[in-house]
């Protein structure tokens, strides 16, 4: 499982690039039913950043596996890492990590559905916690949160890209 999921960050990581120049269409404009909740939002990212040295698998295996435990009592199904989704997850904690800002849009004035699509696929939902110290604690605040839970438990989404940075969580899902 392990070597799997290194697999599957190292690939994400390969796949990552900028995109910084293209003209991309925003998805939150064309539909409504793109959703994402954070504690606060502020404007605030950026292109898909090179990864952090010490690459966060700890943490992103944690808040994958208790967010997979609380979707299993709910009867929603697991999710599963998608490297796509944590590029444009890993882009956008470092980002707001970086400034210290807790909020879906990017220091570039970029959305979950921009970043996404810089990273070669679409977002459907994307929930926001900053702070918490381990996977475990911002999993409970999303859970402890109206809006995140009916992200985190959409029995829909199937895929999920997973990422933090000096206490910035982000995950960002897909059907």
């Amino acid at each position: 499982m392990r070597i799997s999921l290194l697999f599957l960050v190292g690939l994400f990581f390969v796949g990552c690039s900028s995109l910084k120049e293209m003209d991309l269409v925003d998805p939150i404009e064309e539909s409504t039913d793109f959703y994402f909740m954070s504690e606060c939002c502020p404007k605030g990212c950026i292109e898909c950043p090179d990864p952090d040295p010490e690459p966060p698998v700890g943490p992103i295996q944690d808040v994958l596996r208790e967010m997979n435990k609380i979707r299993a009592q709910v009867g929603a199904g697991p999710v599963f890492i998608d490297s796509k989704l944590t590029c444009a997850a890993d882009a956008h904690s470092k980002d707001i990590g970086a400034k210290r800002v807790c909020s879906h849009y990017g220091s570039d004035g970029s959305t979950p559905w921009k970043r996404a699509e810089r990273c070669g696929t679409r977002a459907y939902g994307e929930i926001v916690a900053c702070g918490h110290r381990t996977g475990a604690d911002a999993v409970r605040g999303w859970y402890n949160s109206s809006g995140h839970r009916k992200i985190m438990l959409n029995g829909q989404f199937k895929k999920v890209g997973i990422a933090v940075h000096n206490y910035h969580w982000t995950a960002i899902f897909a059907y």
